[in-house]
């Protein structure tokens, strides 16, 4: 079986700026669905890793036996093969949720089958966790390349407006918690739980195995990515390769509803961590009037997709803070009494105080 081939990753730029760290076992999980020449791009790119402790699970949704024999074919020990059953073979969630669960090594990564790595991806990733606690994950800038002429296009800069600082020849640390709190004012892709390194005992923590409910649901995974540390790594070099096809990221579902269900996975996630993110120091009322805003531009921008159910969420999630609202000029008066009330005890226990004093 030929498989098309693109020029080898160039090396990254300051190669000796991040020492090689002690090699903790990483887990990389590949999501598989056909586009075995894509595949095998994917998998060679992570055999060939400079950081060699890895332990690569393949999970397998193909139809055909194209992704298995790429696998056969490379014949690397460490690869652990899993192949769907035909009868849930057209439930893509549940092979993602597979991605998700912890295993043996320290460090995890998950990796879509359309997309490579540089040669020292995985250790520069592990070097930036380990010198930086603060970090609850860490990621890299990406460049296309076209597999057919091997031709390599920069893709736009991920997050620049959420850097706090710049680690010098290292990685820059993005505020985590601001870029949750926008992430209900923006319908755009969080973008920061596939491709992205982070400490395994996180998975076991957020229970990121259960977030992934629907395809839209990645969105929901890099909010709870977010909310276990204060800051986001992203090393500015180019360690991520994505292999575009004719449907990329495209299924029937993510076309009809794509815009309703990442609002709707924002109110799945607020519902979950309420209080969680309360203990967090973030002020959960700004979310909610975000999500009322999310499903209020679905609703006007997108009425093909879900709009009596959009109007729905907005109801649903405006109607207790109009109620609030309604009570406040009801109370106002009452709070003001008392706050009043309260003063003019403490002024004569004060004035009690100078006339026992004197």
């Amino acid at each position: 079986m030929s498989h098309p081939r693109c020029d080898p990753l160039p090396s990254v730029e300051g190669e000796n700026s991040i020492p090689t760290p002690p090699t903790s076992l990483v887990t990389v999980a590949i999501t598989a669905y056909e586009r075995a020449d894509l595949f095998h791009l994917c998998l060679a790119s992570v055999c060939r890793q400079s950081y060699r402790n890895l332990e690569i699970y393949v999970f397998d949704n193909s139809n055909t036996d194209a992704v298995q024999n790429c696998v056969t074919e490379i014949a690397d020990d460490r690869i652990v093969y899993t192949r769907n059953t035909s009868n849930i073979r057209d439930l893509i969630i549940i092979n993602h949720q597979k991605a998700w669960i912890q295993r043996a090594g320290v460090y995890h990564i998950v990796l879509s089958s359309d997309c490579g790595l540089n040669e020292r991806a995985i250790e520069l990733m592990v070097a930036v966790l380990r010198s930086d606690a603060s970090l609850c994950a860490v990621a890299a800038d990406a460049c296309m390349v076209d597999v057919a002429s091997g031709k390599r296009s920069p893709q736009k800069i991920k997050f620049p407006e959420y850097v706090s600082e710049s680690v010098p020849n290292s990685h820059d640390r993005l505020d985590a918690y601001r870029m949750l709190r926008d992430a209900f004012f923006t319908l755009p892709d969080i973008g920061v739980s596939y491709h992205t390194l982070m400490v395994s005992d996180l998975l076991t923590y957020a229970n990121l195995e259960h977030v992934y409910n629907s395809e839209s649901s990645e969105h929901q995974t890099g909010l709870e990515v977010l909310m276990q540390k204060p800051a986001f790594g992203m090393i500015r070099q180019q360690l991520i390769e994505d292999f575009p096809h004719d449907n990329h990221y495209d299924t029937e579902h993510l076309r009809r509803y794509r815009h309703f269900t990442q609002a709707a996975t924002r109110q799945q996630f607020l519902e979950k961590n309420n209080q969680a993110l309360i203990s967090l120091g973030i002020n959960v009322l700004p979310l909610q009037l975000g999500l009322i805003k999310l499903f209020a531009r679905c609703a006007y921008r997108y009425p093909q997709e879900q709009f009596f159910a959009s109007i729905c969420r907005v109801v649903q999630l405006a109607f207790p803070l109009l109620f609030a609202a309604c009570l406040v000029p009801l109370f106002a008066p009452l709070a003001g009494y008392r706050i009043l009330n309260k003063s003019r005890i403490r002024w004569r226990k004060r004035r009690r105080l100078e006339a026992a004093s004197k």
